[in-house]
């Protein structure tokens, strides 16, 4: 009993109480959740919504153009080396929701498919040698893509392009230019 008042009088001293604690974790869970929701957009959300956009723009075309083969969207955003769909949907995506929302863990949106990435590279690299080789390399060239590629990569392709186009987008226009040139802002 005699901790818990030392404690808790060095807790009242230093100006800590339980509103303030409960304060932080909310603060706490709730930037967690706002960096979940990033990872999560970044990853699977630029992949769902570039293998949508161009399966809607492929069936668009497919009624002027009927050569167009149906699998033209899972090749283009599948088989094309560096994943130029999600690129460029990650980027835009990015960009857009940080000049929407302007939350820093959009910054960060790479980091868990980069984390996923290393430990498949490690159970790999225990269970056989050339672990770099089958992510990165000749092994795992497009023929039509390694399911390994197409697992690991293109998530990190997604969002480090959604992570880019937050941070570029965060570089825009500042206060200062708005401020200068007298527009509001």
């Amino acid at each position: 009993m005699l901790y818990r008042a030392t404690d808790s009088a060095v807790a009242v001293n230093c100006g800590w109480n339980a509103s303030n604690w409960n304060l932080i974790m909310k603060k706490l869970f709730v930037g967690l959740l706002v960096f979940i929701i990033h990872a999560a957009i970044g990853t699977i959300g630029v992949g769902f919504v570039a293998f949508v956009s161009v399966s809607l723009v492929v069936s668009v075309l497919r009624h002027f153009i009927p050569t167009i083969s149906a699998k033209l969207p899972s090749v283009l955003c599948t088989q094309v080396p560096g994943f130029p769909m999600q690129l460029a949907f990650g980027f835009l995506i990015g960009f857009l929701l940080w000049r929407r929302m302007k939350q820093r863990a959009a910054f960060w949106a790479w980091t868990p498919a980069v984390a996923f990435l290393l430990l498949k590279i490690a159970q790999f690299a225990s269970a056989r040698t050339g672990a770099l080789e089958h992510f990165f390399g000749t092994e795992s060239a497009l023929r039509p893509h390694s399911f390994d590629q197409v697992v690991y990569m293109l998530p990190i392709v997604a969002a480090a392009a959604y992570s880019l186009g937050a941070f570029i987008a965060s570089r825009g226009r500042s206060k200062s230019f708005h401020a200068s040139h007298g527009v509001g802002g």
